[in-house]
């Protein structure tokens, strides 16, 4: 079988570490990958070479769509002849789509990984593809794979294809990210804290809705009730280098409390070492965060949005979106009970990945759409 992923980019996110894992498991069912990025080849694209499939880019800017480059994922179908071209994200929905109506017969599979509850959040660029993909929609797919149930719903309100569409949740490896004392240790030995404090993590790269104001605010307010507590934010543009994150930090004077720690490719080897993690996102679907974080038995916050509060149910916290006096209430709480109580939350955070969340169970279910394909 052979599958050609088509991805907007290749930068470090939910979608694309996705696309990553989701490699690795169809290689050992002996599926040949070839991934295709629109932007360019980035940071994930070059670990992917690092396992011997063929990585190759577009070249496009970011955000607009080129006949150019139509024209040359169109030469590069011809020459591989794959069984299947996967798309990942909207824009590469619209251009694997476009390439059906442009005479290609490779069957095309859409996969999408946003819900459409807070649209406005979306750059109005992005919000015009998924207007134009929703009438597309019902040309060019065989399928479209649907990573979260609020993904599902909230397609299937704007219009698109009942009968083209799969719901198929993100998942990832539970031997990768298990609980782990010695990062426990050297992630307090990083951070120049003591091995009994408390870290209290968040994730994700530097855009409105993830909400970065509101958890700062959060912590600002945990500090005061627990002033020995410190935080670790990562992501892209989490660094020292925003000056408008450490202004937020500086006006709360937090600046020694939380940690700037920047991307980081390996989360495997930092969400062992929380104590809590929290997702203040004000639209999500189903972040592979979160769900790395339950894999690690850490007991989590989130906002009640995508299919957060369905993921986390009674192993965590579910709080409203958008008030930092809710997030740090739902902290607090953690906080209140004993080590053993979050403990068991934890062990029953990671029982529930292991029975609904795994990347082998992803990628079955992967390739049984594309057996539905393939004659």
């Amino acid at each position: 079988m052979k599958i050609v992923h088509l991805i907007t980019g290749l930068e470090v996110g939910g979608a694309e570490f996705m696309l990553l894992n989701l490699i690795k498991q169809l290689k050992i069912q002996s599926v040949e990958n070839t991934v295709i990025s629109m932007t360019s080849v980035g940071h994930l694209g070059q670990e992917i070479r690092s396992l011997g499939v063929t990585v190759e880019a577009l070249n496009m800017p970011r955000g607009r769509i080129r006949l150019s480059a139509l024209l040359k994922l169109l030469k590069i179908l011809r020459e591989i002849k794959p069984d299947i071209l996967q798309t990942w994200l909207y824009h590469s929905d619209l251009l694997g789509g476009l390439t059906r109506l442009a005479g290609s017969r490779v069957p095309v599979i859409w996969g999408i990984h946003h819900s459409t509850e807070a649209l406005h959040l979306l750059k109005p660029t992005t919000r015009l593809v998924v207007q134009l993909n929703r009438f597309l929609a019902f040309l060019s797919p065989r399928f479209i794979i649907c990573c979260s149930d609020i993904v599902y719903r909230t397609h299937r309100a704007m219009g698109y294809p009942k009968r083209k569409m799969k719901l198929i949740p993100n998942g990832i490896d539970p031997d990768c990210f298990k609980p782990d004392p010695g990062v426990y240790i050297s992630l307090r030995k990083q951070l120049g804290v003591t091995r009994e404090t408390i870290l209290i993590g968040h994730s994700g790269r530097f855009v409105p809705e993830k909400a970065h104001d509101i958890f700062i605010q959060s912590a600002g307010l945990i500090a005061q009730h627990h002033p020995d507590i410190h935080f670790v934010m990562v992501g892209n543009s989490i660094d020292l280098e925003n000056s408008a994150l450490l202004g937020s930090i500086r006006a709360l004077y937090l600046e020694d409390k939380i940690h700037l720690m920047g991307q980081i490719s390996r989360l495997d080897l930092l969400l062992p070492g929380l104590d809590i993690f929290v997702s203040s996102s004000l639209d999500e679907a189903l972040p592979l965060t979160v769900i790395e974080a339950m894999a690690c038995q850490i007991p989590c916050v989130v906002t009640d949005v995508g299919d957060q509060g369905q993921l986390v149910g009674d192993s965590g916290i579910i709080v409203p979106p958008g008030s930092e006096k809710a997030l740090a209430e739902g902290c607090l709480h953690l906080l209140s009970m004993s080590s053993k109580q979050r403990e068991d939350l934890g062990l029953a955070a990671r029982a529930k990945i292991l029975k609904s969340y795994t990347l082998e169970r992803t990628a079955t279910e992967y390739l049984q759409v594309y057996r539905e394909v393939i004659p």
